[in-house]
């Protein structure tokens, strides 16, 4: 009987503890495709995040990842894991307000972002 009671309250703090976790990053996947639709295979590009509370507001956080899309233009990345612009992604506030993710792209790998 007391074990069982030690391994019950051993079970509720890692739950509680491993519940009140923020994210440390949020996978992306995408299809990258150029200005008239096509997919744009094999090519280094830029992708700017940046994360808000709202629509018109400034952003909390933008970070810049720079990736390689491969032969049908995926790319795979993890936000958060980026090179920071303007804030910290841990900073982050998630119980705060709704947020809004923002996501730019150059497909000439600079800093030319469109939305």
């Amino acid at each position: 009987m007391k074990i069982n009671l030690h391994l019950t309250l051993i079970f509720l703090f890692l739950f509680a503890k491993l519940h009140a976790q923020a994210p440390q990053s949020v996978n992306y996947q995408a299809i990258i495709r150029n200005d008239v639709g096509a997919v744009v295979p094999n090519k280094t590009i830029n992708i700017r995040f940046s994360i808000q509370e709202g629509i018109a507001t400034t952003p909390q956080y933008i970070e810049v990842h720079q990736a390689i899309t491969n032969s049908v233009g995926l790319v795979t990345l993890a936000i958060g894991k980026g090179t920071p612009q303007t804030g910290t992604f841990v900073g982050i506030n998630w119980s705060l307000g709704t947020k809004f993710l923002k996501i730019e792209v150059d497909i000439n790998g600079g800093n030319n972002f469109a939305l």
